[in-house]
Formats: structure tokens, C-alpha cells, sequence
């Protein structure tokens, strides 16, 4: 066929993105949804694909040279997400990730039109990936069912016992013009670690920084081996002391069994 060649696309997406929507907030909700596209960019960059379309909740993704490459894309979603999702328990991100091999020939701005696309990769184990067989499935626009099969994977090992909140990310801009309050913040928190209490107020106007400021420290006492806790007042919030019922909600379902008791000893934290 001409102006067609194999290649495999890989689709993602979010499931419950709305709810989690609810739950979380607006502000939360964004920062967690940059570190999410961040984590599937990365896997597609790092696997050698090309980003075809942003789906809103997911992406769309193309690999032209190897199949293995968007099973390996499709397994460094699925670790970095259960890492997302372990650096905050109470969101708790689920993706589904499909992929499809076949012939297919280049769109209008970048996309692909699929011709022939088949589960062909469920056939033998190339690539080290596992590949059970997941039965025959009916799919949109195909006229006779396509077998399909499943890409084990695990999660990866070592994540941060107790991680940074998902509302306190710092983002990709490096903090400016704050010198001189990060100084006082840096000062509190060196008195902490050497033993002191301390306790800091940020006041400012609507829109001046005080969220992205203490987003720096947190940031930087987190780094530091710091426990760091979140909670956000809500105007027409009804539950009673909303920061610390959060804030602690957040911490006991972040803390593996047992976790409990031995953070329980270490005075270092930061709230």
C-alpha cells in the first residue's frame, strides 16, 4: 500500500479525571495534571516516539522503528504514574494504555490514518516483555473481532516513604526575586533542624506568590528528609479545621503499614 509503512501507536489516557477533579481542588488538580503529561512525554521522549496529539486527559503517540519501543513507552507510563500515585494516596491516578501495530500512512498536522491496524505484537515474547493472551475483543471500526493480549509489568521499587504533597509542586520555573524571604524561611528551618520550634506566617495580596513561595521551602525541607504536610482553607468549606483533617488525612494514607509508628519518633517536620 502506497504512502503506508508499520508503525505502533500507543493511546493513554486518565481514568476519573473528573472525580479526582472534585476532590482535590482546581490548583491541585493542575499541578497534578503537569506532572502527569510531564511523566508521559518523558516515557514517549525517552522510548524514541513522536507525540502525535494531546488528548486532554492522555496522549496520542507514534512509533515508526521498533514495537518494543511502545511497549517499553507504554510500561514507563504505567511505573511513573504508580509513582505519582504513591507520592499521593489519596488520588490514587489510573491510566489504561492501549497499543496497536499495523500499517498506517501520515496524516494532515502530523497525525496518522490507520489502514490495517492488528494486536500483531502479542505474538512471542521479543523485547523481554511478557505477553499474555487477553482474548478477542470487538474495537470501533474494526469489522471482525482482534485478539489482543496484555504487556505484564511491575512497579518500581525505592519510592520516598512519606513524599512531597501534590499541591506544593514547584514547578518548571526556577523561583525569582524572593531572596530575602527565602533567606528568613532557610533561617526557621536550619533553627528546626538544631533542635527549635518555629512557626512562620507568608501574608500577601491575591496573586503575589505566597503559594509558589512556600512551595520553595517545602520543597527544599522535603529534600532535606523533612515530613511535609498540606491542608488549604476553603471558603464554604463545612469541615472543621479543613488545613490540619487534611493534612493529616493526606499523611496517614501516605504511610505504609508501620510507617506510622516510626515517623512518629522523628520531630523533624514541616507544616
Amino acid at each position: 500500500m502506497a504512502g503506508t509503512s508499520t508503525v505502533a501507536i500507543l493511546f493513554v489516557d486518565m481514568v476519573g479525571s473528573t472525580d479526582i477533579l472534585r476532590r482535590i481542588g482546581d490548583d491541585a488538580n493542575d499541578e497534578l495534571r503537569r506532572r502527569y503529561m510531564a511523566t508521559l512525554r518523558q516515557a514517549v521522549s525517552d522510548a524514541g516516539g513522536l507525540e502525535v496529539k494531546n488528548l486532554g486527559d492522555g496522549l496520542m503517540a507514534a512509533f515508526e522503528h521498533s514495537v518494543a519501543d511502545a511497549a517499553s513507552a507504554a510500561i514507563a507510563m504505567q511505573r511513573a504514574v504508580d509513582q505519582l500515585s504513591k507520592n499521593d494516596r489519596l488520588v490514587q491516578i489510573q491510566i489504561r494504555v492501549g497499543l496497536s501495530v499495523g500499517e498506517a500512512a501520515p496524516g494532515e498536522a502530523g497525525d496518522w490514518q490507520e489502514r490495517q491496524m492488528a494486536a500483531q505484537s502479542c505474538h512471542g515474547n521479543r523485547g523481554g516483555f511478557v505477553c499474555t493472551p487477553a482474548g478477542e475483543f470487538e474495537l470501533k471500526g474494526f469489522t471482525e473481532p482482534l485478539a489482543t493480549c496484555e504487556i505484564a509489568w511491575e512497579p518500581d521499587p525505592g519510592l520516598p516513604e512519606v513524599p512531597l504533597p501534590a499541591g506544593l509542586g514547584r514547578g518548571v520555573l526556577a523561583l525569582a526575586g524572593r531572596d530575602d524571604e527565602m533567606a528568613t524561611l532557610a533561617s526557621r528551618w536550619a533553627a528546626v533542624t538544631n533542635g527549635a520550634s518555629a512557626a512562620v506566617v507568608i501574608t500577601g495580596e491575591p496573586g503575589s506568590g505566597k503559594t509558589r513561595l512556600a512551595a520553595e521551602v517545602a520543597g527544599v525541607a522535603h529534600a532535606a528528609g523533612a515530613t511535609v504536610l498540606y491542608g488549604r482553607c476553603d471558603a464554604d468549606s463545612i469541615v472543621a479545621d479543613q488545613p490540619v483533617a487534611e493534612a493529616l488525612r493526606w499523611y496517614v494514607a501516605s504511610c505504609e503499614p508501620g510507617l506510622l509508628r516510626e515517623q512518629a519518633s522523628d520531630s523533624k517536620a514541616l507544616v
